[in-house]
């Protein structure tokens, strides 16, 4: 049986900070978004924080899930020499 979730494509990169997401779609990256908290709050990113992936509906998945999800659905394409890391980076994507 799967979830909604494990059929979702990822759409966006997203990290949840200051009690939100902030996310923004495919093709930007994290560094993308933390000019966008920067620009939106008038300062840094300071503070506790967690990166990661928007899917298609809304939900926000850590590196290490979306990694997971990114290859169950084939969406992983990490090139030949890359990072070995189990955690999913928009590299690996677009």
């Amino acid at each position: 049986m799967t979830t909604d979730t494990e059929t979702q494509q990822i759409t966006h990169v997203a990290i949840s900070y200051a009690g939100r997401i902030w996310s923004l779609p495919a093709p930007n990256r994290h560094h993308d978004v933390i000019r966008f908290i920067a620009k939106e709050t008038g300062s840094g990113l300071y503070g506790p924080h967690s990166e990661g992936f928007l899917t298609e509906n809304g939900t926000y998945l850590d590196r290490l899930s979306a990694r997971w999800l990114a290859e169950s659905t084939g969406q992983f394409k990490r090139a030949a020499g890359g990072t070995q890391s189990p955690h999913l980076f928009s590299e690996d994507l677009w």
